[in-house]
């Protein structure tokens, strides 16, 4: 029911404080003690609590109440509210803030102070406004800001979310739900066990307390899997005449419902026929005239322009024609065009639901078209047709998953934030929640071939050849394009400037390779002190040259959050003249060792003055739980170590 968005706090005028009115529920909640935060803690919620009524005829009314204290500066933004509505359908009935200084004094915050705005980047067709107060100059360390709202909603479903709390510490977060005489509800709590309700009459309230700050850690989970969180679906009577959308009572329910919003709207017209004949004419066979057809959708603009949301605007594709002559649309949009230039090519294909941004997000659990953001494609594959995103399915044969609205990830690729998630594929009765394809790491390589030679001043020069594949290489395309080629450029002199002290580069070539899946980066570089003399006799350097980028960042000796390895694979191949008149003193040992987490193999030779070292490092797809970290870590402090094994050669 509830969103909680981060946008910019806004720059009021100075406050025009009004009568004392102050709710006894916020005096009591200022009144509280509090346990000692670490300073990192900018602002503590007391009260979080949230009661939703819903009357025979589908009307939902909302009322809020919150408050938090701030503790410092940095934590004075979050004295602020805002309470997001559908201006066709929803209603913000009464918003009232208070402030309670650390004096103990008690203002409420005038209505000057409330405005009304549109959210989204076009507010002239955006359906979603926000009331919003903020009290973030009157708040300094120390001050309360609490806030009590009332909000008339129409659903689009019969089902609803609640997030207990946020990434500040909550004393208490609280959601009650009432429901008329006859209805039902079922209930489940995610990310948090022994949350039952407390039931008193047809209302039944669900209560957690002491939810601590959350603090991300390196190759942490989204805070959005994390969230404990409560998910409901109410089924009113059979008989009842309510302004609620459909009832789910498990994901074919799901399915059926948004094949049939999606379906129809994926008819081609004569204009996408003929495009289709004109993409395709030199396709010798049908994955290329799927990788033809999806690169030309991929190119289509972005733009999302949502109306109707209140009576399920939100979820239903422009028709593909539409789209196709605006040559705009939004992620729906774009996946219904190309399933109708698919249709057109006689390809088949259907809707897939997903998660963009977490793959542990969504949940089996909660049959809900709500547990969505975004949409993509499932192909109907051919026998031929092979890469990371190639699946089967049990109903519907051999599919290729495809994003048309991210513009960087080829045919035959899937994102990496969308792998592994579950998604619902919307074939109508076919359709079902699965688990789409995780890329194996041989699939996200990076292979890396560097000549070089060191003077006998321990200068080094030398040219490196990188070549990407599979996700490694999107972030690249992606960089490069979004950022232009001054910016690339300067950024991946940082990269090997951060590798090798005092660097420069030169000679920087890139090559996109998009039908390969590959992008590849080609410089020279040089480094004044690359190598360290010692007593004038010896000299000393890393193998590796330019050291490789920190697959496995766990250099802290705890961990609280599980940690989620993306698959990747490394393959380093390093050829450096030694300087003359020095001879190889200490190699480093060979290493090889295999664990549940990935495989490491490096090695060291020496012939004829030239110095070969060679290493792979394969890190597998999986999240690994917090008590198993210990041998994460003993993991990546070998490889660590490996990699900066020194080479010591001695002045002949």
């Amino acid at each position: 029911m509830r969103l909680r968005h981060a946008l910019p706090l806004l720059i009021l005028c100075p406050a025009i404080w009004a009568a004392d009115d102050t709710p006894p529920w916020l005096r009591s909640a200022a009144a509280e003690k509090l346990p000692t935060y670490d300073s990192k803690v900018p602002a503590v919620v007391l009260v979080d609590e949230s009661s939703v009524s819903i009357d025979d005829t589908g009307r939902i009314l909302t009322t809020d109440h919150y408050a938090v204290r701030v503790l410092n500066r940095a934590g004075m933004g979050a004295a602020s509210a805002y309470k997001h509505y559908l201006r066709d359908t929803d209603k913000v009935r009464d918003l009232k803030a208070w402030v309670i200084t650390p004096a103990g004094e008690s203002h409420r915050v005038g209505k000057e102070k409330i405005i009304d705005l549109g959210v989204g980047d076009d507010a002239l067709y955006e359906d979603v406004r926000a009331r919003v107060v903020s009290a973030e100059k009157e708040c300094d360390p120390g001050a309360v800001f609490g806030y009590e709202s009332v909000v008339e909603q129409k659903s689009v479903f019969t089902s609803m979310g609640w997030e207990f709390g946020g990434r500040l510490p909550t004393r208490v977060s609280r959601f009650s739900l009432t429901v008329p005489s006859g209805w039902s509800a079922t209930a489940v709590t995610l990310n948090k066990s022994g949350v039952s309700p407390v039931e008193s009459g047809t209302t039944r309230t669900w209560e957690v307390h002491d939810l601590p700050f959350f603090e991300g850690e390196p190759l942490g989970p989204s805070f959005s899997s994390l969230r404990p969180r409560l998910t409901l679906s109410i089924f009113p009577p059979v008989e009842a005449k309510t302004r609620l959308g459909p009832s789910f009572a498990d994901w074919s329910d799901v399915a059926k419902y948004a094949n049939a919003l999606h379906d129809p709207q994926a008819e081609p017209d004569a204009a996408i026929t003929a495009k289709v004949k004109e993409l395709t004419a030199g396709s010798a066979s049908e994955a290329d005239k799927i990788r033809a057809l999806a690169s030309y959708v991929q190119q289509i603009r972005y733009v999302s322009i949502q109306t109707g949301l209140g009576r399920g605007g939100g979820y239903k594709p422009h028709t593909a024609a539409m789209v196709f002559a605006k040559s705009y649309g939004d992620c729906k949009d774009k996946a219904t065009l190309l399933r109708a230039m698919l249709r057109a090519a006689g390809i088949e294909s259907w809707p897939v639901l997903i998660f963009s941004g977490d793959p542990l997000y969504v949940r089996a659990e909660w049959p809900s078209p709500q547990q969505f953001n975004h949409c993509i494609i499932a192909i109907a594959a051919p026998a031929d047709m092979t890469g990371d995103a190639v699946m089967q399915d049990p109903n519907l044969g051999k599919l290729l998953i495809f994003d048309p609205t991210d513009e960087y990830t080829t045919v035959g690729h899937i994102p990496v934030d969308e792998q592994n998630s579950l998604a619902l594929i919307a074939a109508g009765a076919k359709g079902a929640l699965v688990r789409m394809p995780a890329a194996q790491p041989l699939a996200n390589t990076t292979v890396r071939k560097i000549e070089a030679a060191i003077s006998a001043d321990g200068s080094v020069k030398g040219t490196m050849l990188e070549e990407l594949s599979g996700w490694t290489a999107v972030i690249q395309r992606a960089s490069r394009k979004e950022g232009g080629e001054k910016e690339y450029a300067k950024r991946v002199e940082r990269r090997i400037t951060d590798r090798l002290r005092s660097a420069s580069i030169s000679d920087l070539k890139t090559q996109d390779l998009p039908g390969e899946g590959a992008f590849r980066i080609e410089l020279g570089f040089a480094s004044p002190g690359y190598a360290q003399l010692m007593q004038k006799r010896l000299m000393v350097f890393r193998p590796s040259v330019l050291e490789p980028v920190d697959p496995l960042p766990f250099a802290e000796a705890k961990r609280t959050l599980p940690a989620v390895l993306r698959a990747r694979n490394w393959s380093d191949t390093v050829t450096v003249k030694l300087p003359e008149g020095f001879d190889p003193d200490e190699l480093p040992d060979a290493a090889t060792f295999e664990t549940p987490f990935g495989r490491y193999q490096s090695k060291v030779s020496i012939e004829k003055g030239v110095l070969t070292f060679t290493r792979t490092l394969t890190v597998k797809s999986m999240v690994v739980p917090p008590e198993d970290y210990p041998k994460l870590r003993e993991f990546a402090g070998r490889v660590a170590g490996a990699d900066q094994a020194p080479v010591v050669l001695a002045r002949k």
